[in-house]
């Protein structure tokens, strides 16, 4: 059972209230939230 890999998908929506993101904005968001996600020892396909 341990060693059965699980696969999720989802989707994150980012923005501000007071004004338009930039993409690097955006880039830099979604690697941080990778990076985090790797730290906690997720094994991600992006």
């Amino acid at each position: 059972m341990w060693g059965k890999r699980l696969e999720h998908s989802f989707r994150l929506t980012v923005g501000s209230p007071e004004r338009t993101l930039s993409s690097d904005e955006i880039a830099a968001i979604r690697a941080n939230i990778i990076e985090r996600m790797r730290d906690l020892g997720y094994e991600l396909r992006v």
